[in-house]
């Protein structure tokens, strides 16, 4: 199981522009302000849904080799590199002949193929094992319309709301737009 990741390159953009906010809301100042309420509401839109909606890198680990590494944050477009810590603590890349790219389905994953021997991985390392890929629908314009209009609808509960306790960092997601989020959620068993 991966059991850790990092974004290494985060989105470039967001899915919805400060003047989008702006006509949603009827208000046309204080840009930084607006601006961190669309970041945070795509980000909370993010963690209930489990994806990524604009295109960024992520590295999941993985403590040791499985015959199924799930990758978090659908949609994945890529799978840049799988790599490995071998018996001298070297990164190594795995070679594609000992794994498929299950690009097709959500979540993604690295499935190991049949009849073949992983090598071996440093001994006691955590997270020996490194994958690459890329995440998320592309750019705005390819964000899904109820996505997009949650996070306005969710920037614009933290605009009316600023005296709500903030939880965690991010405010919580009022029930009635978690039902615009709910059909992109990714559930993991």
């Amino acid at each position: 199981m991966l059991s850790k990741f990092q974004i290494t390159s985060g989105p470039s953009s967001e899915p919805v522009s400060l003047e989008e906010l702006q006509t949603h809301l009827h208000f046309s100042t204080d840009d930084s302000y607006l601006n961190s309420l669309i970041k945070a509401a795509r980000i909370a839109a993010e963690h209930y849904t489990g994806r990524a909606f604009i295109t960024r890198t992520v590295k999941a680990f993985a403590d040791g080799w499985e015959s199924k590494l799930v990758l978090p944050f659908p949609k994945v477009t890529a799978i840049t590199s799988v790599s490995y810590y071998n018996d001298d603590g070297v990164l190594t890349l795995l070679s594609e002949d000992y794994y498929w790219k299950e690009l097709n389905s959500e979540p993604a994953a690295v499935i190991r193929k049949y009849d073949v021997t992983y090598p071996e991985l440093q001994d006691g390392r955590p997270s020996a094992v490194e994958i690459v890929y890329t995440a998320g629908y592309g750019t705005a314009s390819d964000v899904p319309e109820d996505i997009k209009h949650a996070i306005k609808l969710i920037a614009t509960d933290y605009f009316e709301h600023r005296g709500q306790v903030v939880i965690g960092g991010v405010n919580r997601i009022p029930q009635h737009l978690t039902y615009l989020l709910h059909p992109y959620k990714i559930y993991n068993f």
